[in-house]
């Protein structure tokens, strides 16, 4: 093995085989004993680290989430209104991917919407985080002469237009919604 390269674990392994193939297949067509044979995995070694395929889940979650968030805050640009403008290009170029099959998260919630308080709690803590960005941006911006509440509700705006902006370019197979999105995103922050 060279110098540093980082061999990974057993619970690494899962969890990225996870990842992978809860995306490509989805969650319910996904059993632990697919997921083992291809993370070349001992079955010990998965019921060391998981009880279940649900606590699986939640650490491919979480991994996900964090991921996702150091992305979005990892070297922010000064300016609030292009954070702002970047998660819709952000958005824009993950679908723009080959292999792209719509939000991780959503897709776990709408595949199976019985499944646990803690796989649907880091989906929402996603949500949130994300909305806490576009809030602090949105305060910046000094856009809300309100309160921080103010603040928070037209972050939730601006998130649900990003949404919409995704699940459109996939139906319409499409970016022209994301110019959309940018467009009732400036008429949203220039509000008075």
């Amino acid at each position: 093995m060279s110098k540093g390269v980082k061999k990974i674990g057993p619970r690494e392994k899962l969890i990225q085989t996870a990842n992978q193939l809860f995306y490509e297949q989805g969650y319910r067509n996904t059993g632990i004993s697919q997921i083992i044979s291809e993370a070349d995995c001992a079955r010990a070694s998965f019921y060391h680290y998981f009880k279940s395929k649900e606590e699986l889940c939640v650490a491919y979650l979480k991994t996900l989430n964090e991921a996702v968030m150091e992305s979005i805050c990892g070297e922010p640009t000064p300016d609030p209104r292009d954070r702002i403008m970047q998660l819709v290009e952000d958005a824009r170029e993950f679908i723009a991917e080959a292999d792209y099959r719509g939000c991780p998260f959503i897709n776990l919630i709408a595949e199976a919407p019985d499944v646990n308080q803690d796989i649907r709690d880091i989906a929402i803590e996603n949500r949130k985080g994300i909305a806490e960005y576009l809030a602090t941006a949105v305060e910046e911006l000094g856009c809300c002469k309100e309160d921080k509440e103010g603040c928070r509700d037209l972050a939730e705006q601006i998130l649900i237009v990003i949404l919409g902006a995704e699940v459109q370019s996939q139906i319409y197979l499409s970016d022209w919604p994301f110019d959309a999105a940018k467009k009732t995103i400036e008429k949203l922050i220039n509000l008075p």
